[in-house]
């Protein structure tokens, strides 16, 4: 099987995987892993779509000449970090909720378009500044029900 190995490091790396993690996930040792990405030893048919399973991909990815053009998924910005924070491993898993939301809710307003209609818009009463009082911006209104 014509397997780029290129893609597979690719792969693995865009879901923020060491060797030894993907290995595990995809029940073989990290040294075989090692070769696949190597272009050493080439995967099984049923290894590689465990690895597409581990990686999120599409196991026909895998056979690209060259590495896909995947757009980064655009979310919106989580406060909690600086800008231009990397998000740490552990986080990936947020970051992936996060951006299928945001696909969902682009979804959402290109099917409003579509119909015609309008998105419904939050009332102003659920905005606020830092500059405003938190325990009264948290505070339960009439407003909101």
């Amino acid at each position: 099987m014509p397997i780029n190995s290129d893609v597979l490091v690719w792969a693995r790396e865009r879901v923020h995987l060491d060797r030894d993690d993907a290995a595990a996930g995809a029940g073989v040792t990290p040294e075989r892993l090692r070769d696949w990405e190597r272009g050493e030893k080439i995967p099984t048919v049923k290894q590689a779509r465990k690895l597409a399973e581990v990686y999120d991909r599409p196991f026909l990815e895998f056979f690209s000449r060259e590495l896909p053009e995947v757009k980064e998924p655009e979310t919106i910005p989580d406060f909690r970090m600086q800008k231009g924070v990397e998000v740490p491993k552990e986080d990936y898993e947020l970051f992936l909720i996060k951006s299928e939301a945001e696909e969902i809710r682009l979804n959402a307003l290109d099917l409003f378009e579509i119909l015609g209609e309008e998105p419904p818009v939050l009332p102003q009463a659920f905005f606020g500044t830092i500059k405003e009082n938190v325990e009264m911006a948290a505070a339960p209104s009439t407003a909101h029900s």
